[in-house]
């Protein structure tokens, strides 16, 4: 390969470096962090794993219709899950920065390949609407755990020392979700199991329990308690 070629494809690796190393940051902290592991999609493994792959494919084959097409629908995808970040909370910062990488790989690829502007703008908008049925945020299942009929919500949240989620869902989130309806609700907070994701909420009372695995917005978790409350005992 030419001096010339390399000089031309220099730009578009060493962004697709720039997001590769940023996604493989998100993989470790899935791996290693109590509130980024558990049942949910390993967005940063995935992530890790496809912007390796694009800069090897790139780096051999130069960038291709194909390659050009799969980076415009990783746009989109950081592009839903900014919104959703925006939207529903949390804020991560190492997702932040990850859709900014991908911009950034967006951009270098058009300026190579101008006249992919519009697959660019028809693939991105779909892939970032597709993001919202994804299993992702937040992830909720019901399950059937014995109460005493009549009692008052129990709100039983599982955490670790260390979890920044923890510490948000007690100092931000569980205060705004619970306020006016406090003295219907009884919080425990409780050491989690391992290989139990953190903070993981159990709303319960009677057979209409909720499980709550990850730091869930205010208004929704305060939906679902108000939804117990509500229900007949």
């Amino acid at each position: 390969m030419s001096p010339s070629t390399w000089l031309r494809r220099a730009p578009l690796l060493l962004g697709l470096v720039l997001a590769a190393a940023i996604a493989l940051i998100a993989a470790l902290r899935e791996l290693t962090c109590a509130s980024c592991s558990g049942g949910r999609l390993p967005l940063g493994v995935i992530g890790a794993t496809f912007y390796t792959c694009a800069l090897i494919a790139a780096a051999v084959f130069g960038l291709r219709r194909l390659i050009a097409f799969l980076l415009f629908a990783a746009f989109g995808v950081h592009l839903g899950l900014v919104t959703l970040m925006v939207t529903r909370g949390p804020v991560c910062a190492t997702c932040l920065l990850a859709a900014a990488a991908s911009l950034v790989v967006v951009a270098l690829a058009l300026r190579e390949k101008p006249d992919l502007v519009e697959p660019a703008i028809a693939i991105a908008p779909w892939m970032a609407a597709a993001v919202f049925l994804l299993p992702i945020h937040p992830a909720v299942r019901g399950i059937e755990v014995p109460s005493t009929p009549g009692a008052s919500v129990l709100i039983a949240i599982y955490s670790r020392d260390g979890c920044a989620y923890c510490d948000q869902l007690r100092d931000e989130v569980l205060p705004e979700a619970l306020k006016g309806i406090g003295d219907k609700v009884e919080v425990r907070w409780l050491p989690a199991p391992p290989m139990t994701p953190t903070p993981s909420i159990l709303v319960s009372r009677g057979p209409g329990s909720r499980l709550i695995e990850g730091l869930p917005p205010a208004d929704f978790l305060r939906r679902e308690v108000v939804r117990l409350i509500e229900a007949a005992p």
